[in-house]
């Protein structure tokens, strides 16, 4: 059984849904899947509530307007009946709401913040879930992400309850995952009082495998557009390379250290449960991609990954490895662990420096 998350890069519009779908359809192990909000949503609710906060109803106007016609749009490209289109409104319409508040208080709080961070995936995944409908799949619920992920009260980086998790679980997905697929949100959840929270900015990876833990999930499915992990971001290194297998350590060494492929919590549930986590790209997934299990990269270099944090002047690039002790540079170093070792640089230089250690380390 497989749970298959899809980033914002993935649902970015009509045709990168139906990409989604096709994966799905393709495979009848896929289970349940995890929507993020449609590409820079996220970004744009933000804009929205500081607008709010401070009284610049132009903007609001404008913004939502905007906000409100690009869904329309996905919806209508997906072939979703104008009968149903009524759903988006409404939900616009409580996102207007909200906004009010905020504007009337001239105060933005962390837990109103959580709640307008919640339209964008809701949106999103009734969109896909309409749009999948729109294609003959008739099996089909969606569920909120709220009924099931319950967490603290720590508002815009909740942390999950485990055990009440498994048992909502057991409660709203258990009796319809034989004979349904369930669609559901990343990132958000809620409170025992009920309060709207979120698990962190990109935290959908983390939903997916919370999720993957809580029905059993053998695989969870990590779809970007990026086909799996590489040995360094390849937006800046032309020679990086994906890896075929990566640990969980390995995987969260590169995670918390800079690579923006995964979350740096999402592989907590899955090392729990033994999960694998499948990394590839939505966009060409004939492509393959990237395994994290249990088990080390069984790449035969020494390392196997190069990740940069940026700190104004000042940024940290750091090697990931089994062996690097070879690592040899006259620059301060400023931090190492039982496989990473990481060296400050000067931010003007950071993207050669990438390049040059990428090709001088790096077996090809």
């Amino acid at each position: 059984m497989k749970v298959a998350k899809f980033g914002g890069s993935s649902v970015r519009d009509a045709q990168a849904m139906g990409r989604c779908m096709s994966i799905i359809e393709n495979d009848p192990s896929i289970k349940l899947v995890v929507v993020s909000a449609t590409y820079n949503s996220t970004n744009e609710l933000e804009k929205l509530a500081i607008a709010a906060r401070d009284r610049d109803e132009a903007f609001l106007k404008e913004n939502l307007k905007l906000f409100l016609q690009k869904h329309l749009d996905i919806a209508s490209n997906l072939k979703i009946e104008k009968s149903l289109h009524s759903a988006i409104d409404q939900l616009i319409n409580e996102l207007s709401e909200e906004l009010k508040q905020i504007s009337q208080l001239g105060l933005l709080s962390p837990q109103a913040m959580d709640s307008l961070y919640s339209y964008g995936e809701r949106i999103s995944s009734w969109l896909f879930a309409e749009g999948f409908k729109s294609r003959g799949r008739k099996e089909l619920q969606l569920i909120d992400a709220r009924d099931v992920i319950t967490t603290d009260n720590t508002h815009n980086s909740a942390k999950p309850i485990i055990e009440q998790i498994r048992i909502n679980a057991q409660e709203k997905i258990s009796p319809l995952i034989k004979t349904h697929l369930i669609i559901t949100q990343g990132f958000i959840g809620k409170t025992e009082q009920g309060a709207t929270t979120v698990l962190g900015r990109e935290g959908s990876d983390f939903s997916a495998t919370l999720f993957g833990e809580a029905i059993g999930a053998d695989v969870v499915q990590i779809w970007t557009d990026v086909p799996g992990v590489a040995t360094a971001d390849p937006r800046l290194v032309k020679e990086a390379r994906y890896l075929s297998e990566l640990s969980y350590e390995e995987a969260t060494t590169m995670a918390s250290l800079g690579a923006k492929v995964l979350y740096s919590k999402t592989l907590e549930p899955a090392e729990r449960s033994g999960i694998k986590v499948f990394v590839g790209s939505s966009i060409q997934p004939e492509l393959g991609g990237t395994y994290i299990t249990s088990t080390p990269s069984s790449d035969s270099a020494d390392i196997i990954g190069l990740t940069f944090k940026k700190r104004g002047d000042e940024s940290v690039i750091t090697f990931i490895g089994k062996d690097l002790r070879k690592i040899d540079l006259e620059i301060p170093e400023v931090d190492r662990g039982d496989i990473h070792r990481s060296f400050l640089v000067d931010t003007s230089q950071l993207d050669q420096l990438l390049i040059d250690w990428h090709q001088r380390f790096f077996q090809k």
